[in-house]
């Protein structure tokens, strides 16, 4: 997916909000793990989402809602960094999908997910995610400054 026409490029930027939002590291040309009907885009295999979780807990970024200069790497692998970079996003539709992560999707989402994919890890996943919901105009403002 080197070239992105005008229906796919909207796609193609909530996917790439989503995968800085995640930390979806491994969406990179070598593996863009997307399907494309020419219109819509569909992330697929989110084999290192939650890339956070990989690393041990006192490495972790304290702040996760600010990106580190270590991020930069992961972050310019991805697929759609370069290409969207200084595109027009829609930060208030990201604004309005974090204020909707809450405690009731959360419990929602321990209802549906596989009983061993619970435990620490959801819960690390869910403390991480609740520090940048709780800074989101911080991360928001920082994204602005990475895609202009």
């Amino acid at each position: 997916m080197l070239n992105l026409n005008n229906h796919e490029i909207e796609f193609a930027k909530d996917i790439l909000l989503f995968d800085l939002f995640i930390q979806t590291s491994d969406r990179t040309h070598m593996k863009p793990n997307l399907l494309t009907d020419g219109i819509k885009v569909y992330p697929i295999d989110h084999e290192i989402s939650f890339g956070f979780t990989l690393e041990l807990a006192f490495a972790r970024n304290p702040e996760p809602w600010n990106i580190r200069q270590q991020d930069m790497s992961w972050i310019n692998s991805n697929i759609h960094y370069l290409k969207l970079k200084g595109e027009k996003f829609n930060f208030t539709k990201l604004s309005d999908n974090l204020d909707g992560i809450t405690n009731s999707f959360w419990n929602r989402a321990q209802q549906l997910i596989p009983q061993q994919w619970q435990g620490t890890r959801f819960n690390d996943v869910r403390q991480y995610l609740d520090q940048i919901i709780a800074n989101k105009q911080t991360f928001i403002s920082n994204l602005i400054n990475l895609l202009s």
